[in-house]
């Protein structure tokens, strides 16, 4: 992403101007809700602004109000050395723009409220204190979010109160050198464009935020021993669960060490523990460990009831507890964030539903130890992900939301279930 602080009159912000996209009141009431558990609970030091309603967002305004000649000019990501104000743009006339925002310095609102901070950690060394903004900016516009107080430290603005009219920081010659308020600030940033169609039937649907079936489910086994656990975000999560590859992706909360279960018979395709980063640093997006299978679908025994209720047990065969590469079709398994060198299979295995495959972890962009769990209908790297559920002993299918708890009984994942 482009980054600026070069100050130039630019349209000054408006604080309480138009917001964002919010998908009607119960899609922002939804958001509203997910954005306060991820942020008071299960991802500390993270802000999410998804809506431009958030109390600490300090407005949003069309590109056209800048009054810039050439919008095209206009970084990704503006600066302002007077303020420190924060701001992410987006040109673009049908796409919206998501930017995951680290900064290694204080944050606060227009109020001189301070952001709550988290932490990141490379290997051995010492955790560090920084701060990650996660916004969706729509079409056409731009999202003042916060302010740095270093940035507006180092242009001897030692106020936090801030001014009712205040600066972007953007105008037609951002890019001509960088400021000093950039120089004194460590910053990261993770820019992406989103399909407007996209964004408006799933993040931002009116109902709140969803992720449409487009098949029957793929159903799992359970990923983790006997035991309860906290979903931290399900499918459609307004966290990072809201692109095509982690739609429908679910992440359990599970100290690091505990045993990741395969949850499918299959093959292992890929094996990650080399990396030894965590937190919540937009760089250890790129930086995770994870173990991918291909796996078989579940036998027609465990397939969706008929319209009699009775279930299909053609060609089940006797392959029910291991892999018949004759049965198709696979799908591909992805168990993400696992301890640094904890793997205990190599690509090629073949293993069983049940059998211990590595230790969950924290590595890559994680801010509490977790599993992430996707499926995809194929091993292509831009594979979309497709929906899946956890089937119980009781042969009921579960797919946890944030906040619920994934009860897994004895037996969940035992291959003699399977």
């Amino acid at each position: 992403a482009s980054v600026a602080g070069e100050g130039g009159g630019g349209g000054g912000g408006r604080r309480g101007g138009r917001r964002g996209e919010g998908g009607g009141d119960g899609g922002v009431a939804e958001i509203r809700q997910q954005s306060a558990l991820l942020e008071l609970t299960y991802a500390p030091g993270c802000h999410v602004s998804f809506t431009g309603e958030e109390e600490w967002i300090e407005g949003v305004c069309s590109v056209e109000e800048l009054g810039v000649h050439d919008t095209r000019s206009l970084p990704d990501i503006a600066l302002d050395p007077g303020t420190g104000l924060v701001s992410v743009v987006n040109t673009g006339a049908s796409s919206f723009r998501s930017c995951v925002l680290t900064i290694y310095a204080e944050l606060c609102d227009s109020a001189g409220r301070t952001l709550q901070p988290g932490t990141s950690r490379e290997g051995q060394q010492p955790a560090r204190a920084c701060t990650t903004l996660v916004l969706l900016v729509p079409p056409r516009s731009v999202l003042d979010a916060c302010y740095c107080v270093a940035a507006a430290a180092s242009s001897h603005n030692t106020s936090r109160e801030m001014p009712d009219h205040v600066s972007h920081g953007l105008s037609d010659d951002v890019s001509a050198n960088e400021s000093a308020a950039h120089d004194a600030v460590e910053i990261y940033s993770d820019v992406k464009e989103l399909d407007a169609a996209f964004v408006r039937s799933t993040l931002l649907a009116a109902g709140g935020p969803q992720a449409p079936l487009a098949g029957p489910p793929v159903l799992l086994g359970a990923p983790l021993p006997p035991g309860a656990y906290t979903c931290s975000q399900g499918a459609c999560g307004c966290f990072t669960h809201f692109f095509p590859g982690t739609l429908h992706a679910v992440d359990l909360l599970c100290a690091a060490g505990t045993p990741v279960l395969a949850p499918l018979a299959g093959e292992v395709l890929e094996v990650r523990d080399g990396n030894d980063v965590a937190g919540i640093d937009v760089r250890f997006l790129f930086r995770w460990n994870s173990i991918t299978l291909k796996c078989m679908m579940l036998p027609c025994s465990h397939r969706e009831p008929d319209e009699r209720g009775e279930r299909d047990e053609r060609d089940e065969g006797d392959e029910r507890d291991g892999v018949s590469k004759e049965i198709a079709p696979f799908v591909v398994v992805e168990l993400v964030h696992i301890q640094h060198a904890s793997a205990r299979v190599s690509v090629g295995d073949i293993v069983h539903r049940g059998q211990t495959l590595c230790l969950s972890g924290e590595v890559g962009f994680c801010p509490l130890p977790h599993l992430h769990v996707q499926v995809h209908a194929s091993a292509d790297v831009d594979a979309p992900t497709v929906p899946f559920r956890f089937e119980m002993p009781d042969r009921n299918a579960v797919l946890p939301s944030a906040g619920d708890q994934l009860v897994i009984p004895p037996g969940a994942a035992s291959e003699q279930f399977a």
